[in-house]
């Protein structure tokens, strides 16, 4: 939540940011194959580092969450491309979302080889951790949970 007048304050710079998005994709009627869209994606890190003049660009996936691959799908998710292309650019990655980003099988050795820090697989809102950690300490204490809700109180679902 963001205190009054915030919005109205820095609202040349959010246009700004919004004005310099660029065009993510794959896109459904794209005709490039991975590695064009991995280098696509490289190039700008590499052009976002420049033109900022940063030492150092951090991905950080924040994308919705996507669907599980089909069994035996070997193409890399976007969330993967995207990683792969931080790799590629030699920025770390980070991501916030269950999404496969660097998990993929045929990234996790790049990604372990590349010295490259890397980080996540879902941290969005923390409900993946915190059942994470209560589900097995009811399960030892014997307490059955009969319903188990969570309410996004920021929105974005």
């Amino acid at each position: 939540v963001l205190p009054y007048g915030l919005p109205s304050a820095v609202r040349a710079e959010l246009e700004a940011a919004d004005a310099a998005v660029r065009q993510g994709g794959p896109q459904p009627d794209d005709p490039r194959g991975e590695e064009e869209l991995i280098a696509a994606f490289a190039d700008d890190i590499r052009a976002f580092t420049r033109e900022h003049r940063v030492a150092r660009t951090v991905v950080v996936n924040v994308a919705s969450t996507e669907p599980a691959p089909e069994p035996g799908d070997t193409s890399l998710p976007a969330s993967s491309l995207y990683a792969a292309a931080a790799l590629r650019a030699g920025s770390p990655y980070v991501n916030f979302t269950p999404s496969t980003g660097l998990h993929h099988p045929r990234l996790a050795e790049a990604a372990r080889d590349s010295g490259l820090p890397y980080a996540g697989r879902d941290g969005k809102t923390g409900q993946t951790l915190l059942r994470s950690v209560l589900a097995p300490m009811f399960v030892q204490r014997a307490l059955a949970v009969r319903a188990w809700s969570g309410t996004n109180l920021l929105g974005g679902g």
